[in-house]
């Protein structure tokens, strides 16, 4: 695993750093596949999390969750009229608790270091 780290290292400093001074297609191109392979390393390797990553999980689980949650109410009351309402409702009320949810743990891994 060290040597894939440092094989990785040399691929930042010798091409991605070397080559900021002029860009065309060619090498902006190899620049962002570098810097994918770089950042999924750190992410699988060394349980790294980049930016906003618990902010779009739980955003998403908050909503799908809210969606749900308001189907349920909105078909349980009055013979489903109230469907549409119920089910946006519980989309926003899931997405606030998700995004909420999410800060609050992205912020705790930013304290601990784990942010790329």
């Amino acid at each position: 695993m060290l040597r894939h780290c440092k094989y990785l290292l040399s691929i930042f400093e010798n091409e991605l750093l070397d080559n900021l001074s002029y860009i065309d297609k060619s090498h902006l191109r190899n620049y962002m596949i570098n810097l994918k392979k770089i950042v999924s390393h750190l992410c699988k390797k060394h349980k790294l999390i980049t930016a906003g990553h618990y902010m779009g999980l739980y955003m998403s689980m908050g909503t799908s969750l809210g969606m749900l949650c308001g189907m349920v109410v909105g078909l349980t009351s009055n013979k489903g009229e109230f469907l549409p309402i119920g089910m946006s409702l519980g989309m926003c009320f899931g997405m606030s608790i998700g995004i909420s949810t999410g800060s609050i743990m992205d912020s705790n891994a930013r304290k601990k270091g784990n942010v790329i």
